[in-house]
């Protein structure tokens, strides 16, 4: 989240590539989405949809009906934007069809342009609970589901490739489905192997060394200017399911002491308002009036004021508009302790 925050703020800290941490989001929600439903078909032999996709409206829709409204008034009220634009936009963000818009370039949705993320994690909600339940009830051998979720990562991959490769739009390839879902697939990959497999202690030793290397990988992928989709990306995306594989299988390590640190874990708490909240103040403000301004300037006032200001209104919304839906999703839980 901090990654797409530094990169929307005009390259805060030299981070412009705010793809690398949707990717990183994408990795870590596809896990825990997969974990939640596998323990759910451990427990009752089943997924209640029903309950799934409750649970779902009420994780994600109401911070996300604020954030649209709030900003939607404000853009209208004071005509900061094309007024049919904007009645497009609102929509097209609630339904969650936004990366469809960006993908065929039909128009400019403005701020509220960063949905198209939370669009293509809404697809693969639809999809995936109805298609992993067929998958172990007629082929059960985790084993060879693995193997097929593995296949359909390389293969999104190499399709992207070959559209970059072949001079595709660029927002095809960044916002369709098909084309950038390999990462929240690939977060099913260590979900399946936590909750079937049985981690040796020479895995546990390997992934102490390959976690940290993934690190290395993701900071270097920051660093150089290849482009991202077409060859770095998968490498930043097998780094985080690495990573997460690591975490999730030793508990003790230094890594994951480093991740519980207080500030960290608050900030993943709200990370889903602070995603929604930050672009439409940055986009409204600094993008929209502060042309005349140096990237310095524009780069200090998302520091010390866009920034400060997106952590706050992400802390109310979790503690007003979040938590009392939370507290709400408890009715449609399955007899599985959930998670999110």
């Amino acid at each position: 989240m901090l990654v797409v925050m530094c990169s929307h703020f005009d390259g805060l800290f030299g981070i412009t590539k705010g793809n690398l941490g949707v990717d990183i989001f994408f990795v870590l929600s596809g896990f825990l989405i997969t974990s939640l439903l596998l323990r759910e078909i451990a427990d009752t032999g089943t997924v209640s949809f029903a309950n799934f996709y409750a649970r779902r409206v009420l994780r994600l829709a109401p911070a996300l009906l604020v954030c649209v409204f709030v900003f939607g008034a404000i853009d209208l009220a004071f005509g900061i934007f094309p007024r049919n634009i904007i009645l497009r936009s609102i929509p097209a963000a609630i339904f969650y069809v936004s990366n469809w818009v960006r993908a065929t370039d039909r128009w400019n949705m403005f701020e509220f342009g960063h949905t198209w993320s939370l669009a293509i994690e809404e697809q693969f909600y639809l999809i995936w609970p109805v298609a992993l339940l067929f998958l172990i009830g007629r082929v059960r051998n985790f084993t060879a589901i693995f193997a097929g979720v593995l296949f359909l990562v390389l293969a999104i991959q190499v399709n992207r490739y070959m559209l970059v490769a072949r001079g595709a739009p660029e927002m095809w390839v960044s916002a369709a489905f098909h084309t950038r879902a390999d990462a929240i697939f690939a977060g099913a990959l260590p979900a399946i192997i936590v909750a079937h497999a049985r981690i040796s202690e020479q895995l546990k030793r390997l992934l102490w060394l390959a976690a940290p290397a993934g690190v290395m990988v993701i900071i270097l992928v920051l660093l150089l200017p290849t482009d991202y989709l077409a060859w770095k990306q998968p490498f930043v995306v097998a780094s985080v399911a690495v990573i997460v594989l690591h975490l999730s299988s030793n508990a003790g390590s230094r890594m994951h002491i480093a991740m519980s640190a207080d500030w960290l874990v608050y900030t993943g708490k709200i990370s889903y308002g602070l995603y929604l909240y930050h672009y439409p103040i940055w986009y409204l403000t600094v993008h929209k009036f502060g042309t005349a301004l140096s990237v310095g300037e524009k780069q200090a006032i998302g520091l010390f004021i866009l920034a400060p200001v997106s952590y706050a209104m992400a802390g109310m919304s979790f503690k007003y508009i979040e938590t009392p839906a939370l507290l709400m999703k408890e009715r449609f839980r399955s007899r599985v302790t959930a998670l999110a």
